[in-house]
């Protein structure tokens, strides 16, 4: 078996290692995306426990034609693309890392043992989060993903109700 990887471990993709063959983009038309186009891809059968994503809220997809296609938003990368008709044969992106280079990103200092995956530090946020440690951009970047599905207001307004029922304010003098 061999594994690929996205550069942050968020997504993990367990192949055959004897059935790693290089993908025709020629062959198919929505091969004209830039997922088919921007570098070589490989045609993979899955093994295992197939493709795992630990963060399934730092994975977005695109469909493109009978193809979706998935994207890793804590590094960035494209990954990989699985037809509708052929979900057990993904095509993945060569770039991505293998084995030896998966073992050496766990050994990084970025690497989170809580999240499992390596923390990204991103410039988007650079103000805000200067001096925060790589845990801490991730959980800001999980946080920011999760006030979008409205489950950070619900938390908001709880810790909001909790901190005035404790809140007692100064006397004041008269």
């Amino acid at each position: 078996m061999m594994r690929f990887s996205c550069d942050c471990l968020n997504i993990i993709i367990n192949a055959k290692s004897s059935q790693i063959q290089p993908s025709s983009p020629s062959a198919i038309q929505e091969f004209s995306d830039d997922f088919f186009k921007a570098s070589a891809t490989l045609n993979v059968e899955l093994q295992g426990e197939g493709i795992v994503q630990k963060h399934t809220s730092l994975v977005s997809t695109s469909q493109v034609g009978s193809w979706t296609i998935y994207k890793c938003l804590n590094c960035g990368l494209l990954t990989h693309a699985v037809n509708t008709l052929m979900l057990d044969t993904p095509v993945i992106k060569s770039t991505l890392k293998k084995d030896s280079e998966i073992e050496l990103l766990r050994l990084s200092t970025d690497f989170s043992t809580v999240f499992k995956i390596v923390i990204i530090h991103h410039n988007d946020n650079e103000q805000l989060l200067q001096g925060a440690t790589g845990k801490q951009c991730l959980t800001c970047f999980l946080l920011r993903k999760k006030f979008q599905e409205g489950w950070t207001q619900k938390m908001l307004r709880r810790t909001t109700h909790i901190f005035w029922i404790f809140w007692t304010p100064p006397p004041t003098m008269t």
